[in-house]
């Protein structure tokens, strides 16, 4: 019985309290996204939760070098295009990259949305990112929401790899979103 209670505490120490401490469970639907702080194009600080503030979010990485990234920003555009005046906020987030190649880059495709930098790779520490490009979605108040999405069959926490952002089923989930 003895050994019974201590193998029980053993799988509670290995098993529940990692997740209490910022583990796999701080990435949920419902839950306030992680605090970052990037850079902007004048090297000054901006909050997620400032830029953010009081609309739904797409937050979004990418990086100048990647190839999926570059043949997806021009429907990112045009999903900006069609739902920013709506209430859709871009919060998009440069990671390992240049800043003179990211400005270049928004020049060259005249992007109509703010570019921010995370150089202290904390803001891929916080979200996972396992690749680019990957998207979140918050909420009015800061939390991460599932999103059902073109060719997703449920709903996902995060989005990874290109997406086909200006079709209209796209589109529709999204306003679908704003109207919540």
């Amino acid at each position: 019985m003895n050994t019974l209670l201590r193998i029980a505490l053993l799988a509670l120490v290995i098993f529940v309290v990692p997740g209490c401490h910022g583990g796999a469970s701080e990435l949920a639907p419902g839950r306030k996204a992680p605090a970052l702080t990037l850079l902007d194009n004048d090297g000054a600080t901006q909050s997620l939760r400032r830029l953010a503030d009081g609309r739904v979010t797409l937050l979004h990485f990418f990086a100048s070098w990647c190839a999926p990234c570059l043949e997806e920003l021009p429907r990112l555009k045009k999903l900006y295009t069609a739902l920013h005046t709506e209430g859709l906020e871009f919060v998009m987030v440069a990671v390992e990259d240049d800043h003179q190649a990211v400005i270049r880059l928004v020049q060259d495709l005249k992007l109509p949305f703010p570019v921010y930098y995370d150089d202290s790779g904390q803001a891929q520490k916080h979200f996972k990112v396992t690749g680019f490009p990957e998207s979140f979605f918050l909420d009015r108040d800061g939390s991460l929401l599932l999103s059902v999405v073109s060719g997703v069959n449920e709903p996902t926490l995060r989005l990874i790899g290109p997406q086909d952002w200006s079709s209209p089923a796209m589109v529709a989930s999204l306003r679908s979103l704003l109207s919540h």
